[in-house]
């Protein structure tokens, strides 16, 4: 089936973005999530902010999710 002119010009004058190479993060993954939580924590004054803060990493934990 061909491709629509209309859509194959878009294609020509609207490439696709480059996709960014991936972040290397070195060291397991659990750790690594806690030392960036710890990292952030240590930037704030904000109880609430730290206490939120800390909300986020028991998610990313609880969810198996890294940086």
């Amino acid at each position: 089936m061909p491709i629509p002119a209309s859509t194959a010009a878009a294609e020509r004058t609207n490439p696709a973005p480059k996709q960014p190479d991936p972040i290397d993060i070195p060291g397991l993954l659990d750790i690594t999530v806690k030392e960036y939580a710890t990292w952030h924590q240590s930037r704030v004054r904000s109880e609430t902010f730290g206490e939120n803060n800390q909300k986020a990493h028991d998610v990313a934990l609880g969810n198996c999710l890294d940086l």
